[in-house]
């Protein structure tokens, strides 16, 4: 109980008193009145100490929960400020990560690395604790031996090549989970696009198809969500980053499509579809990321890094 409560108790007790001393000695009142107003008094200050007693209680309530949440912030803090290596696993990384708001997994990977550095900015923190992306290194990639005779299922695609399909399948399955999701259902092929060679007037890299577009303007095709990976995609050194790109426009047709209007503030924000694709890239293997429309070596800003982060949290 307070100073004032306390107070408020005693003023309530001294008032009756008074007030019971003045009507016996003036002779105003009924003996059976006085003790009517007698027992008004005493419930009105049985009254007021329950009152005392609630706030009591919700000043110990609301207390504790400063006392927690700070409790929680000293703790989070302690954990953005540790030191982490990139790829490494552990129990600090996991609480570091619910913390962050993400899949507690433990590994400290790049969606990690950007929800941290955010986090870190927003409280004024330094970050020179936050890990560099080590370097990609250079993969010798074996070409595989095309079968000849009769062609079935993806072989039979106009534009198949086949030599690095099953260095595609190997690739495809150390993506980003975050992407990694978003390829249920997906084909990966190995082969130059027909209909993107024909529309280019040359074999591009890699493309996303999820219409089964045909060379003579049609689509529906069996081939309909589909990656394709030409050989001089795999062949340019850049495969991790090109396979990335293109699951990127598969998480952004089959997730953030039917995710609300994430897949339109999303294109209007990076400026494109294909900016779009660009900029996750970056945000999951770095700014030196091939980036054929952002430009390679452009990073990304604190606030499209915090926007990624947020839409694959939602997405």
């Amino acid at each position: 109980m307070n100073h004032n409560q306390s107070q408020r108790i005693t003023k309530i007790q001294f008032a009756s008193l008074f007030f019971i001393f003045l009507v016996v000695t003036t002779g105003c009142i009924s003996h059976a009145s006085l003790i009517r107003t007698n027992e008004l008094i005493e419930i009105r200050i049985q009254e007021s100490s329950d009152e005392v007693r609630y706030q009591e209680v919700q000043d110990d309530e609301i207390t504790k929960s400063i006392m927690e949440a700070s409790k929680i912030e000293t703790r989070f803090v302690q954990l953005l400020t540790n030191p982490y290596s990139f790829g490494s696993h552990s129990e600090d990384i996991a609480e570091l990560q619910r913390l962050l708001g993400t899949t507690p997994d433990g590994i400290y990977g790049a969606h990690t690395r950007n929800l941290h550095l955010v986090a870190l900015q927003e409280r004024g923190l330094q970050t020179g604790n936050i890990p560099t992306i080590p370097e990609k290194q250079p993969v010798k990639i074996v070409q595989d031996v095309v079968p000849s005779g009769p062609c079935s299922g993806i072989t039979c695609y106009a534009g198949y090549e086949g030599q690095y399909q099953a260095e595609l399948n190997r690739v495809s399955e150390n993506i980003p989970s975050e992407l990694q999701r978003a390829l249920d259902q997906v084909e990966i092929i190995n082969g130059c696009h027909a209909y993107s060679q024909q529309a280019l007037g040359h074999c591009p890299y890699g493309v996303w198809d999820s219409a089964g577009w045909s060379t003579d303007g049609s689509h529906g095709h069996e081939w309909a969500k589909t990656i394709w990976i030409s050989n001089r995609g795999v062949e340019s050194g850049k495969l991790y980053d090109i396979i990335t790109h293109e699951a990127a426009h598969a998480y952004s047709f089959n997730i953030l499509r039917t995710c609300g209007t994430w897949r339109a503030e999303a294109q209007q924000f990076f400026g494109g579809e294909e900016q779009l694709a660009d900029a996750i890239t970056a945000y999951h293997n770095g700014n030196s990321a091939f980036q054929h429309y952002r430009g390679t070596g452009t990073g990304l800003s604190t606030a499209e890094t915090t926007f990624i982060a947020t839409m694959q949290n939602s997405c």
